[in-house]
Formats: structure tokens, sequence, C-alpha cells
């Protein structure tokens, strides 16, 4: 009788052990399943997460396109067109004499700098006096809001003086 309480103790045993060890095994193995999978969740909601946002930035912008558009079309209104530019030797010139300065002008390079918005650099001589060349470069910058001078050296030469404009101006290529 004592051997076969032995037996079947040992039998409980090991079948309790068998059980525990299986059962260990199934929750190691459904840890790690549930740990991929709670990974591959956390993923699919950063991605849901990062559509959501470029989704409301799409949205906004939608909405800062249909309020910025109507300006573009006044923007490119007030940008000369290229055939504006060219005249601008003639008006520069025109301004020149009523300051009394003699004037050498030409374009430069031309860069792209958006779809249809250029700029162009130009370079200015004139030979007049210091006051008349001061007033020359204010009424030029008042007066042409788009231009941009990048440069100005004026040198004396006796009762003249000669200034070196450098600058740019913007418009539109369309």
């Amino acid at each position: 009788m004592v051997q076969n309480f032995k037996q079947k103790l040992i039998l409980s045993v090991s079948v309790s052990f068998g059980i525990i060890i299986a059962f260990t095994i199934g929750l190691a193995f459904l840890g790690t399943e549930i740990s991929g999978k709670s990974d591959t969740v956390f993923n699919n909601r950063t991605q849901l997460n990062s559509s959501l946002a470029n989704i409301s930035e799409l949205s906004r912008l939608k909405t800062v396109y249909q309020e910025v558009n109507p300006l573009v079309g006044k923007l490119n209104s007030a940008l000369p067109s290229r055939d504006e530019i060219l005249l601008l030797q003639r008006r520069f010139s025109d301004l020149a004499s009523r300051h009394s300065l003699s004037l050498n002008f030409s374009f430069g390079a031309e860069r792209t700098l958006a779809e249809d918005l250029i700029a162009i650099s130009f370079d200015i001589n004139t030979r007049g006096t210091y006051t008349n060349t001061v007033r020359f470069i204010e009424e030029l910058e008042s007066t042409y809001k788009l231009l941009n001078i990048i440069s100005v050296d004026i040198t004396g030469q006796g009762e003249a003086y000669i200034a070196k404009l450098l600058g740019e101006i913007l418009f539109n290529d369309r």
C-alpha cells in the first residue's frame, strides 16, 4: 500500500509538474504573441495619429489657400511684367535727367525665385553733384518699391561724383 501510495504521489506530482510546465510554456508563448500584437497596435496607432495630423494640416492649408489665393492675384498684378521692366531704362534715364545726372544703365542676370517670380540684376552708373546723386537714389528707392539696391559706391572726382549702384528688381514672368 505504501508502494501504491508512492506511485500515486509521484504520478500526481509528475502530472501537476507537467501541467505547470505546459501552462508556463503556453503563457510564455501567449506573452510573446501579446507583446507582438501590442507593438503592432502601437505602430498602427502612431501611424493613424500621424495621418490624422497630416489631414488636419492639409485642411488648414486648404483654408489658408482659399484666403490667400485672391491676394496672390493682387500681388501678381502689382509686379511689373517683363515688358514693363524693359521700360525701366527709359524711366531711370528720365529720373536722372531731372536730377541733372548722366546715367548708364544695364541689366544683368535673371534668377527665378518662384514659379512666375523673377529677379533681374542691374547696374546703374551716374555722374553729377553729390546732392543730386543722393536725391536720385532716394527718389529711386521711394518710387520703385520692388527695387532692391544691393550696393552703392559713390566716389568724388573733383566737382563731380560717380555713383555705382548694383541691385535687382522683381517682375512677373506671365
